[in-house]
């Protein structure tokens, strides 16, 4: 996956005015540049996941943190609405709807 490519796409339709694509762009804008790009990739590669895979751990989510060196990350609000937002976390019943 071109992870490069896809940040660029987001970026893309985020100036063509997408609300979604500018939402998701403003969650990281409080970080220093280079942290934000590796965050802003890691957080896409935890969504791709989760669209191929229809569920993802939060060991997953771990490790792609890991692989991106934004783990540290992975406590602070950004990561934890992945987390919420994909894992039994953000659950609110047995069939899976979010909370």
């Amino acid at each position: 996956m071109n992870w490069d490519n896809l940040l660029k796409e987001v970026k893309k339709k985020a100036l063509e005015g997408d609300r979604q694509c500018q939402e998701f762009l403003e969650l990281f804008e409080d970080l220093p540049y280079d942290l934000r790009q590796n965050a802003m990739k890691c957080a896409i590669e935890i969504n791709v996941y989760y669209g191929k895979h229809g569920t993802i751990t939060e060991e997953k989510i771990l490790e792609i943190g890991e692989k991106w060196g934004v783990k540290t990350l992975l406590e602070e609000e950004i990561f934890l609405l992945q987390v919420q937002k994909f894992t039994s976390l953000g659950r609110d019943d047995e069939r899976g709807e979010l909370a």
